[in-house]
């Protein structure tokens, strides 16, 4: 949290024309709601042409990106439990958390062609 407030200390002071935090649904809103207020998007990855699921909010000052939504793919658990198949192509749980933290591609062309 360290790192985050004194990144938003920066933010604050300068006041500059585009930024962005993204952090998937957790912590970040729960400790710092006080300073982020409500997200200015909330997307999943299926949204943008990635066909998975992920919630994930974005603060900052930026260009909503156009979205390209796709059909997200599930799988079922023995439970009957919906989950992403990502679950199943990474079964190790290190692994499986460092896949899903990188941006989806589609979200990120999709940012990049709205904010360039």
């Amino acid at each position: 949290m360290e790192v985050f407030d004194a990144g938003m200390k920066m933010i604050m002071i300068c006041n500059p024309h585009f930024w962005a935090i993204e952090n998937p649904v957790g912590r970040l809103k729960r400790l710092r709601y006080n300073i982020l207020g409500e997200p200015r998007l909330i997307f999943h990855p299926f949204e943008y042409g990635d066909a998975y699921t992920k919630k994930t909010l974005l603060w900052g000052k930026f260009n909503i990106p156009e979205k390209n939504i796709v059909e997200p793919e599930y799988m079922i658990s023995k439970k009957g439990y919906r989950y992403s198949p990502i679950a199943r192509w990474f079964p190790n749980k290190e692994e499986r958390q460092k896949i899903r933290s990188i941006t989806p591609p589609g979200f990120a062309k999709a940012f990049y062609e709205a904010n360039k």
